[in-house]
């Protein structure tokens, strides 16, 4: 026969902090921040912080690392006045607006393998969307592959996904490789030659000064590849 007694904790002498990003954008990884630091007088042993993961949670990384499935971390002491700190780094999924809760748990051993929680966090993180997403292709009708001395088009498409303008929008592209021409580019932005650098501002670009809720608009530039 075994037998239980219940144990009612009233104020945790070990601290327990939780911090992570209140808005999360969608497959963007983020970070969560725990310290657990003894304020009692007297030392702590073999306490263990134990994480909960909501759905849709992708665990990428911890430092220092767990030493159970990615959700449990062991602290064998812990004296008086000292602090430890644990980083995760993890990718959350979800709808839009919905919200998801990280719980941690700071726990005390009892009896054998059985834990008490000396004290719980929670973090509730929104799932948001970015608020202009960005696409690069080739201008329509252009060719896929190109030859020497042929020129491609390409377009970096915008979107506004916010419910509201976003003003003084910059644009920024970088081409990379050395079959590039770099006399042959031809764009309405601010281009620099010797890094191959495109900028495009309200400045070039007047659309840009105000880019309205759900608006979209591309840009342009036009470059060749080096003849052999």
């Amino acid at each position: 026969k075994e037998v239980f007694s219940q144990m009612k904790i009233i104020s945790s002498p070990v601290l327990l902090t939780f911090q992570g990003t209140l808005e999360l954008q969608v497959n963007a990884p983020a970070g969560w921040h725990i310290k657990i630091s003894n304020a009692s007088d007297f030392d702590f042993s073999n306490l263990r912080v134990r994480l909960v993961y909501p759905s849709g949670f992708t665990f990428i990384s911890a430092n220092p690392q767990p030493q159970f499935q990615e959700t449990t971390w062991e602290i064998p002491s812990l004296k008086v006045g000292q602090e430890k700190q644990i980083q995760i780094q993890g990718v959350l999924q979800g709808g839009l607006n919905e919200k998801k809760e990280l719980q941690a748990f700071l726990e005390f051993p009892v009896e054998g393998t059985r834990y008490i929680t000396l004290t719980k966090k929670i973090v509730t993180s929104k799932i948001t969307i970015e608020p202009l997403t960005l696409a690069l292709d080739i201008a329509q009708g252009g060719a896929r592959v190109a030859h020497s001395g042929q020129a491609i088009a390409v377009e970096l498409s915008y979107k506004n996904n916010t419910g509201e303008p976003i003003n003084d929008v910059v644009l920024n592209a970088q081409l990379v490789g050395d079959a590039i021409d770099p006399a042959s580019i031809e764009t309405q932005g601010a281009y620099d030659p010797a890094s191959l650098h495109i900028r495009w501002d309200f400045g070039n670009t007047p659309e840009l000064k105000e880019v309205l809720q759900s608006q979209d608009g591309k840009v342009r530039a036009t470059f060749a590849i080096k003849n052999k």
